[in-house]
């Protein structure tokens, strides 16, 4: 498996560089080449870290640091995947619509909206229309089935 390279600009000093990273979910603390500050990255995100907490900090001030700077990047993913979720609602058929009614999303989606897009037919060709394709692709020859498909010509 080839480590991930992720392309990084330092919260601080702007100063862009790549990062060799284990994985991707790797969570990764150091300084800035460029400036020295501590950063973290995680995620493919990079964040400030205040130095002196985090060098210097109790281990509950250090842990409150860390938790806040990680709910940003958590924020940020939660806010990126509901913005995926609100493009793709187009493409809802109706069960879906009540998987997330039943999760309590279409409280925060508002039912105008979802009632005005939901209607629409899945995009995914189902079994039932692949079969109706075959059984009709074996009709094409036949001149009734045409003509009554595509009409008179």
């Amino acid at each position: 498996m080839v480590n991930p390279i992720i392309e990084v600009q330092c919260p601080y000093c702007a100063s862009k560089g790549s990062v060799v990273i284990p994985s991707f979910y790797s969570v990764i603390v150091g300084p800035c080449p460029q400036c020295g500050e501590l950063v973290l990255i995680c995620l493919g995100q990079i964040r400030r870290l205040q130095k002196e907490i985090i060098l210097y900090g109790s281990a509950d001030d250090q842990f409150r640091h860390l938790t806040e700077v990680i709910n940003q990047i958590s924020d940020r993913m939660i806010k990126d995947v509901a913005k995926v979720i609100r493009d793709m609602i187009d493409d809802v058929d109706e069960i879906d619509l009540k998987v997330l009614q039943s999760y309590g999303q279409a409280e925060k989606i508002s039912s105008d909206t979802i009632e005005e897009k939901t209607p629409r037919k899945s995009k995914v060709i189902q079994e039932e229309e692949i079969n109706r394709f075959k059984s009709e692709l074996n009709q094409i020859d036949d001149s009734k089935f045409f003509r009554k498909t595509f009409g008179q010509q």
